[in-house]
């Protein structure tokens, strides 16, 4: 076996069937259990997502299932290092984002009421009319435009503006389900992987925006 060359990961996510742990490739050390994973996304859920915020201090597990009549229900657990408790919500998709709020040019956390209260209303997504059984299946924020990508599993692309949380774009750029996607660092857009091996790279052509 050769030696790797480079490696840009130094922390593996592992999900196992009741938690989730951590292992760095740093050290000898053995992975280190983060938290377990809620009743809702036990035994019968698929795990599709997992994702650190940029400060490490929040989780978020991403889980798909068989509901009622059919149709795919999704759950996530949302996990805060600091307080050491979970919560679960409903959904098929989520991303942590840093975002510029107006008249500052740095990054920042947003308290978005007095008790950390989102009042961000909630927008219906505009499924097409042939894909009102579709849902997402990843959601990544650019950190340049403020901008949220959003893959479904029939093969929708959608963009939101992150602010408002209103919809800007949809377009079908896929036959097949995207399984895998990530930010893109020149683009600042974002990559996805096909079951089929295809590589997507969706980004704004900002030169056309007016």
């Amino acid at each position: 076996m050769k030696d790797v060359d480079r490696w840009k990961v130094n922390t593996i996510a592992l999900v196992t069937a009741s938690a989730v742990f951590h292992w760095s490739i740093e050290g000898d050390s053995p992975p280190t259990k983060i938290f377990d994973r809620h009743a809702n996304l036990s035994s019968g859920t698929q795990i599709i997502s997992y994702e650190a915020s940029a400060d490490n201090q929040w989780m978020l597990l991403v889980g798909i299932s068989q509901g009622e009549g059919g149709r795919i229900a999704g759950n996530m657990q949302l996990y805060s290092m600091e307080k050491k408790v979970s919560q679960v919500l409903q959904g098929h998709a989520g991303a942590f984002a840093q975002m510029k709020p107006p008249g500052r040019t740095d990054d920042a956390q947003w308290d978005d009421a007095p008790g950390g209260v989102f009042r961000l209303p909630p927008q219906p997504i505009p499924f097409a009319a042939d894909a009102q059984a579709d849902f997402p299946v990843s959601m990544l924020v650019s950190p340049s435009d403020d901008i949220v990508y959003m893959i479904t599993k029939m093969g929708y692309l959608f963009l939101f503006d992150a602010h408002s949380g209103k919809p800007v774009y949809r377009a079908r750029v896929s036959q097949d389900t995207t399984f895998v996607t990530c930010l893109e660092s020149k683009s600042k857009g974002m990559l996805g992987i096909t079951r089929r091996g295809q590589l997507l790279q969706f980004a704004i052509n900002k030169t056309k925006l007016v």
